[in-house]
């Protein structure tokens, strides 16, 4: 497993961690779809896909204002609150109203943590271990994730049809609950992020929160590596939501009602699950040490245009389990550990700043393109008409994935120096 003497507590901790948050965000994950899809609609998706767009830019923009500030497992902490508050606010007001507008709003709650949780998830990560540590062990510790999203899934799929998928939300609030202990008593024990470098004090935070986010944008321009990683986020987050897209609407045309769907979820979510933690325990560390970053990472832009064409070919419930296969499986034991070795050759001070400006920026303005796509070529009847723009991304995402590669070489080559 590549861990070395003195490293098996740390590994543990984060492995469990991990495996505790993932646990929670299967069960969102689950729960969100099946209600926003039976309760909306899968035509109302591409609509959501824009206004999570200007939501989750208003939210990272704010989170990258005091990424950097704010030492990681601190900032997780409130995360973890208030996402506490906002999980159990939903469930009440769908148990107690009943309104329509409660589901979005809660598919809302689930995308925008699960895109926050990621990022800073990576950079909770770097403050703790070396670029040599984050690159043999950061696929075990997504192995963690990988774990604690079977366990969710799981409990979703055995739950959702008896209990009904909302009810179910109380149990993420505990999970949420549990991970906030566990992170104060870790580093109660064992002191603050080791690699941490707090910035200087000032009583002009409001001033100097605003300077942070600009550095961030003016260091994603400078820098090579960034800049080939934005176009390639961009392109990858088309795609990728083009997928999404073209799954549920065979998902929601399958299973008729809400308690199938999530129960469906659920055992869709532990299956992925359980081929990406086997990937990330025992293949994704090898493949990585011995083929290296750079390959590596044109394995998923290849297998998401697969995905992408297999579906314009048939578009029915097998290849549609194809693509999330790709999406739930391949991505989080390929893409998501070697963006994380990406990032670890971006300077300490700048390393927040730079991975939220690609989620607060980036990240918004590529679904909100793709959103406005789906929007419109969902009244044709041939899913063709979204799938070729799809896969026209996916390429066009492998192509700056090369790019990226080369500037990643340079960046490592001048970091050495």
């Amino acid at each position: 497993l590549l861990v070395q003497n003195g490293e098996g507590r740390k590994v543990a901790y984060f492995f469990a961690f991990f495996m505790l948050v993932s646990a929670g965000m299967a069960i969102g994950r689950g729960t969100a779809d099946a209600m926003f899809l039976k309760r909306l609609g899968i035509e109302y998706l591409p609509l959501m896909y824009m206004v999570q767009s200007v939501v989750l830019s208003v939210v990272c923009l704010a989170y990258t204002a005091f990424a950097d500030r704010i030492i990681a497992e601190k900032f997780f902490r409130t995360i973890f609150l208030v996402l506490v508050v906002l999980v159990f606010g939903a469930w009440l007001g769908m148990t107690i109203t009943g309104s329509r507008l409660t589901y979005p709003a809660y598919y809302l709650i689930y995308e925008v943590a699960s895109e926050i949780l990621l990022v800073h998830a990576a950079l909770y990560m770097n403050q703790n271990m070396t670029t040599l540590q984050a690159k043999r062990l950061t696929p075990l510790v997504f192995g963690g994730a990988q774990a604690g999203t079977i366990f969710g899934g799981l409990l979703l799929a055995f739950a959702a049809p008896v209990t009904g998928p909302k009810n179910i939300l109380i149990v993420w609030c505990l999970l949420l609950l549990v991970c906030t202990v566990l992170l104060f008593a870790w580093h109660k024990k064992h002191g603050p992020s080791k690699y941490y470098r707090a910035p200087s004090r000032s009583r002009h935070i409001v001033r100097e929160s605003v300077d942070q986010v600009r550095q961030g944008m003016r260091y994603t321009w400078s820098s090579g590596l960034l800049r080939a990683a934005s176009a390639s986020m961009f392109f990858m987050v088309i795609a990728f939501y083009v997928l999404c897209y073209s799954v549920n609407r065979v998902y929601s045309n399958t299973f008729p009602t809400e308690n199938e769907l999530a129960g469906f979820f659920g055992s869709l979510t532990a299956a992925t699950s359980t081929i990406a933690l086997i990937a990330q325990i025992f293949i994704t560390g090898r493949v990585i040490n011995r083929y290296g970053v750079r390959r590596v990472n044109l394995v998923f832009p290849m297998t998401t245009f697969a995905a992408l064409g297999g579906l314009a070919g048939s578009f029915t419930l097998p290849f549609a389990l194809l693509g999330s296969l790709n999406k739930d499986s391949l991505m989080p034991a390929f893409r998501n550990p070697v963006k994380v070795m990406f990032y670890n050759v971006i300077p300490d001070y700048m390393q927040g700043r730079a991975s939220a400006i690609s989620v607060a920026v980036i990240l918004p303005a590529a679904m909100f393109c793709c959103g406005l796509m789906l929007m419109i070529m969902q009244r044709l009847e041939n899913p063709l008409y979204f799938l070729l723009p799809g896969m026209a991304a996916s390429a066009l995402y492998l192509f700056f994935n090369t790019r990226m590669n080369h500037a990643y070489a340079r960046t490592l080559i001048n970091t050495l120096k």
